[in-house]
């Protein structure tokens, strides 16, 4: 296994020889300073001996997770008598979701998963 890495942003290349021509799975992948994953991608392709072999991946973001807890302080069920209030998420670019809380159910936290768009 050969493996390379590079801190440029922008049009990221890279240039190697293999030893043997053949078939091979090209992977890469972009990872933040604690090690998650930014985007990945793979590709099979031949390489041929005696001419210029060009790679070329396209990368897909990898899903994050939008993180949302809620909480009613009882005061506030009290004082005003609430008998429930919710969260509603709408978005053209994830499913949309809505958690509904009740006096007896103050807390929630929900973690749907999202395709982020650039």
């Amino acid at each position: 296994m050969f493996s390379t890495e590079a801190t440029e942003k922008y049009n990221i290349s890279f240039n190697f020889a293999l030893k043997h021509a053949g078939s091979y799975t090209f992977r890469v992948e972009a990872k933040r300073a604690d090690g998650s994953r930014v985007f990945t991608s793979e590709t099979e392709q031949g390489v041929y001996y005696d001419q210029q072999n060009i790679v070329r991946i396209s990368a897909f973001l990898v899903n994050g997770k939008l993180r949302v807890n809620i909480r009613t302080e009882d005061e506030i069920w009290e004082k005003y008598n609430v008998t429930f209030d919710s969260l509603k998420v709408f978005s053209t670019y994830l499913l949309h979701f809505w958690e509904n809380l009740t006096k007896e159910s103050t807390k929630v936290t929900i973690e749907p998963e999202l395709y982020p768009r650039i």
